[in-house]
C-alpha cells in the first residue's frame, strides 16, 4: 500500500546526502521499459534476508525520525493549527477525545489507542478521515516494536 524511495548522493567532495520519500500510489500505469528507451529490466522479487536498519534507543526524538522516514509526515501534521487533509494532526492527539465514523465510539487517544491506529488503521477510523480508497496502510511488520514505542512518545511530546 505505500512506496518507499531511499536515496544516497555523494558530491565530488565526499559530503553524502541520504534520504527516503514515502508515497502511496494509487494508479499504475503500465511501464515497458523498452518503448522507453531502457535495456531489458529483469526484476528479482525474492525476499530479502538482509537485516532491516537499525533503530535508535526508544525516544521521542527516535519517534520523530520514524515520523518523517515512513511518511507519516505525509498525512499527519504535527505544527499546531496545521490542517490534516489525509489524517488526524499529531499535535494535541495525546490524551484526547476521538470520536469515529459512526459517532458511537469514543475513547481517549492513549499508548493502546495509537498503537492499533498503527498496525490496525482501519479498526477506528476518526470522523471525516473516512475517504473511500485513500486509508492508512497498516504498518504491522513494518515498524518494530521499539519503533512504534518511539513514534508514540513523540506523539505525546507534540502537546
Amino acid at each position: 500500500m505505500q512506496m518507499r524511495i531511499g536515496w544516497t548522493l555523494a558530491s565530488a567532495a565526499g559530503t553524502v546526502v541520504q534520504d527516503s520519500a514515502s508515497f502511496t500510489p494509487y494508479e499504475l500505469t503500465r511501464f515497458d521499459p523498452e518503448a522507453e528507451g531502457f535495456g531489458t529490466l529483469d526484476v528479482d522479487l525474492t525476499p530479502k534476508t538482509e537485516v532491516a536498519e537499525a533503530a535508535g534507543p526508544i525516544s521521542a526524538e527516535e519517534g520523530r525520525r520514524v515520523y518523517e522516514r515512513f511518511g507519516c509526515i505525509a498525512c499527519h501534521a504535527r505544527d499546531e493549527g496545521a490542517v490534516s487533509k489525509l489524517g488526524p494532526n499529531f499535535r494535541g492527539l495525546y490524551g484526547g477525545s476521538r470520536t469515529f465514523q459512526e459517532g458511537l465510539i469514543r475513547v481517549t487517544a492513549d499508548d493502546a489507542y495509537i498503537r492499533e491506529s498503527i498496525l490496525e488503521p482501519t479498526a477506528k477510523v476518526v470522523t471525516g478521515f473516512g475517504r473511500t480508497g485513500m486509508g492508512m496502510p497498516s504498518f504491522a511488520g513494518v515498524l518494530t516494536e521499539q519503533q512504534i514505542e518511539s513514534v508514540i512518545l513523540y506523539i505525546k511530546s507534540l502537546k
